[in-house]
């Protein structure tokens, strides 16, 4: 796990082409694919060892398949796979492919290699719309919608351990990759085959162009049946193999989720959700979608960087690549990548920037450090001071953008002839443990009650921002309620704000003008708990304008304002994860009940990725973080922190 001072910096393949234009590694002086024919070899080693032809056309309807790789290299093995996929499985089966690489290679270069590939000219397209900056970690990419590809960026010896911890038994075939044993012998140890082995389901299947003794025999001590056939070409011998495991006792089917909220956490769930079978209700005391902090006609998305490598800079980093992405192809109308600009005014903030720097913390197209010239430029407007400029960054129309995936998620199971149900105007005022048992199976554990009815649930998840800690059955979960107010200007044509092409912030923000109107805020108040419009938030919002970025405007511009109340936590993160309770005087997470509140200010940032964790664990799906984001999200760390120190949940 990195530690908060590490520094966590990743480093790009280092290879060169030969005349043939096969990539060749420096470091490992090795090739990525055969000079003969790389197609054919993969085929060969990893499809047909692996049986994934007869596998892949034999799965059920929305049935899930899981691959894992060591070494992703050039994606010629996952292009493979999931070419097959898409031609053989059912339209419903989905493919979740893993892979670790500890050298990632650079844009350019993958893009070439893929060029090699014209009969992967659409996967290989979408790979590229979506290959993730250099950041360390994993790396969700929802790549069609039967095909999931999980890029973890490490070293495997390091990263896999950590990620079978939280997914025993669930892969269902391994590509053993990477170079050679004797070019890369520290990834080919005991403690791989043995994590390897840990990962595998029942009957699971593994192939690899390896046959040296110390590999075959490392597996069978894993506990695989491994068997030898010729290799590929000039390779004289290959090894695969299975796995025999006792079988386990099926989970108790679950049929019906209930999400509690109608903002960005809930709209987000209800997305991640979307291909469940499960039936899906959504309740919500408001009259219509982003009724509360989610509502804002503006918002900014955009990573927090830090000076270190801290869980908080990591989880955000990932957040920010991964809301990017699902925004522009969910609702592309609705993103709006104009970049965001940091002003940097303050000693304080010029030290940072440099820390970042020294320590290679982030990769250069996530910031770029600008001098008060480049960065007046890049924004077209006069600014006080230098910045640091997140190109990838920009702002969405946040009640816009809650509406349209909610419609995304109605339309998308419809299609599907699965429910989805949104019930509005009606506020859920507790919820109780109940449950049945019908012919030895238990389900509907969970009542919904409001003022004059009940309805019954199987799993349930709270997204109710400031109130979710209400309807918890035990109050383990420390969410402070902050009021904020923004305030809309409208901008004569003529002003040079209307010229403004990227989101400012410093101590306040201000966004792009829209049909002549921007954005600006917003208030924090953390004595306040009610969203009630006040005339001194406005002031005080112009106030912050001028103050940050020069900008003396009239009251007379304020076109409209908008109060509301943020859900936040004392250390500035989420809660992603099952609800804490005691049981039997032990701290304890309840297994059907979960909570995704405590966005704060940046829930357009943390909304997806956190919501996409909530929803693999609920469907029990390979998870979409690594352990060290995993943990910092999960609900109960209060409770556990404060069981350590003897002191109350919101000492932090």
């Amino acid at each position: 796990m990195t530690s908060a001072n590490a520094n966590p910096s990743l480093h790009y393949a280092d290879i060169h082409f030969d005349q043939q234009g096969t990539p060749e590694s420096r470091l490992f002086d090795d090739i990525y694919f055969s000079r003969k024919d790389g197609v054919a070899e993969s085929n060969y080693v990893f499809i047909h060892h692996n049986d994934l032809t007869t596998r892949f056309s034999q799965l059920a309807d929305h049935e899930q398949f899981l691959i894992a790789e060591t070494g992703f290299g050039s994606g010629l093995n996952f292009l493979l796979a999931a070419d097959l996929f898409l031609r053989t499985a059912p339209k419903n089966a989905h493919l979740y492919f893993v892979s670790f690489e500890k050298y990632p290679l650079k844009y350019a270069d993958l893009a070439k290699i893929l060029s090699y590939w014209p009969q992967f000219q659409m996967l290989s397209e979408l790979l590229l719309r979506q290959y993730p900056p250099l950041l360390p970690g994993l790396q969700r990419l929802h790549l069609h919608p039967q095909i999931t590809l999980d890029l973890y960026f490490a070293d495997v010896n390091e990263a896999l351990p950590e990620w079978v911890e939280r997914h025993k038994r669930t892969v269902h075939a391994w590509f053993l990759d990477g170079f050679a044993p004797q070019k890369n012998p520290q990834m080919w140890q005991p403690e791989l085959f043995q994590a390897i082995s840990v990962s595998m389901a029942n009957q699971a299947t593994l192939a690899t162009f390896s046959a040296t003794g110390d590999v075959r025999r490392g597996l069978i001590r894993a506990g695989l049946h491994i068997k030898k056939a010729p290799g590929f070409g000039k390779k004289r011998e290959m090894l695969y193999g299975t796995i025999y495991k006792l079988g386990l006792p099926k989970n108790l089917p679950a049929e019906s989720i209930a999400i509690i909220g109608d903002g960005i956490a809930a709209a987000s769930l209800a997305y991640a959700l979307k291909n469940s079978v499960k039936d899906i209700t959504v309740f919500s005391a408001a009259s219509g979608p982003a009724a509360g902090a989610s509502g804002n006609p503006q918002g900014a998305v955009y990573p927090l960087l830090q000076a270190q490598w801290t869980p908080t800079a990591d989880f955000f980093s990932h957040a920010h690549e991964y809301a990017r992405q699902l925004y522009r192809s969910a609702a592309p109308s609705c993103w709006h990548e104009t970049g965001v600009q940091q002003l940097s005014k303050t000693a304080a903030q010029h030290i940072k920037i440099r820390s970042i720097r020294a320590r290679a913390l982030y990769p250069s197209d996530i910031w770029l450090p600008q001098t008060r010239a480049q960065a007046s430029q890049s924004a077209s407007l006069e600014l006080p001071s230098a910045s640091l400029l997140l190109p990838k960054a920009g702002w969405v129309p946040a009640k816009t953008l809650v509406s349209e995936l909610f419609e995304q998620v109605r339309k998308h199971r419809m299609a599907l002839g699965r429910k989805f149900e949104q019930k509005f105007n009606c506020p859920i005022t507790s919820i109780q443990e109940v449950g049945y048992t019908q012919n030895g199976v238990a389900g509907k554990p969970w009542a919904l009650l409001t003022e004059n009815n009940k309805y019954q649930a199987d799993q349930v998840i709270i997204a109710g921002g400031e109130r979710s800690a209400s309807l918890l059955p035990q109050a383990l979960v420390p969410i402070r309620p902050v009021r904020g107010q923004i305030t809309q200007l409208s901008i004569p044509k003529d002003h040079p704000l209307n010229k403004l092409t990227q989101v400012l912030c410093h101590n306040g923000y201000i966004t792009p003008a829209t049909e002549g109107t921007c954005c600006i805020g917003a208030t924090f108040d953390k004595s306040r708990h009610e969203a009630i419009f006040d005339a001194q938030d406005d002031k005080q919002n112009l106030n912050q304008l001028e103050k940050d970025f020069g900008f003396a405007l009239p009251k007379q511009w304020i076109a409209n304002s908008r109060a509301s109340v943020r859900a936040t936590t004392p250390d500035h993160l989420p809660l992603a994860g099952r609800a804490p309770r005691f049981a039997n005087e032990n701290l304890d997470e309840w297994p059907n009940l979960w909570i995704l509140s405590g966005l704060g200010a940046r829930g357009l940032t943390s909304a997806p990725l956190a919501a996409e964790l909530i929803a693999a664990q609920v469907e029990a799906l390979p998870l979409p973080a690594t352990a060290r984001i995993v943990d910092a999200l999960k609900p109960i760390r209060f409770a556990e922190r404060a069981a350590i120190r003897k002191q109350s949940i919101w000492v932090d």
